[in-house]
């Protein structure tokens, strides 16, 4: 699991979902309490890769109540056969800046695939 390190002073985090190249495909995003299986309140965001809607997401505020919790990412594709391979990232943002990244590739000759992307925030970035 990648751990993400935010600032507790700055700006909100958000969290994208990115698909390259554009896939038929949908995800959920998930935020689990520090050391429980509790979700937090307002998760999960959910969306797919097939319109123009946002696929960006405010995490919750004040900052330090992040602090420890997880997001989980769970990623449905549907590839045609004859398509190349794809990226998967979930990407976190603070100030206008990347502050992490955690991604899997799917490869070549995979028809429909199903992956998780699981992202530990801590303060301190």
């Amino acid at each position: 699991m990648k751990i993400v390190r935010f600032s507790t002073t700055g700006g909100r985090v958000s969290a994208s979902v990115k698909v390259a190249a554009k896939r038929e495909g949908s995800y959920e995003l998930r935020m689990w309490e520090k050391e429980t299986n509790a979700l937090v309140g307002g998760s999960p965001w959910r969306g797919t890769f097939l319109n123009n809607d946002t696929d960006d997401w405010w995490l919750p505020r004040p900052n330090l109540e992040n602090d420890g919790r997880l997001l989980q990412c769970v990623v449905t594709l549907s590839l045609p056969a004859d398509v190349r391979s794809a990226a998967v990232s979930l990407v976190l943002m603070q100030d206008g800046e990347e502050i992490g990244r955690e991604a899997k590739d799917i490869p070549e000759g995979v028809e429909d695939h199903q992956l998780s992307l699981w992202v530990q925030l801590r303060k301190g970035g």
